[in-house]
């Protein structure tokens, strides 16, 4: 994450790959996948994986220092992409995805 993209803005893994999100600029910055594009049992399972101090649904912690880190292990998610932004930047069109593949 820097001042207003994710870096790269898409990133391909496989269930059980550890997906890191770094606050590498100043500021908020957090990762919010959006619910309505996803089917109710792949939600679940990303609900239960991501883990911490969440600010919503499917949403992360904010990251407010220069090098926070937010991770979690993608579950076995059915392949597919699945996107995300970052809350206080979707104005800015701080969107990315995951791509899952089998």
């Amino acid at each position: 994450m820097t001042a207003s993209r994710f870096e790269p803005g898409e990133v391909t893994a496989h269930a059980g790959d550890t997906l890191r999100f770094v606050n590498a600029g100043a500021g908020l910055h957090n990762v919010q996948f959006f619910a309505d594009s996803i089917a109710a049992p792949a939600r679940l399972l990303l609900e239960q994986a991501m883990q911490g101090e969440k600010i919503g649904p499917l949403a992360s912690p904010l990251l407010m220092e220069r090098g926070e880190r937010y991770q979690f292990v993608v579950p076995a998610l059915p392949a597919g992409r699945y996107p995300f932004v970052c809350q206080a930047h979707y104005a800015m069109r701080m969107v990315g995805a995951l791509v899952v593949r089998p």
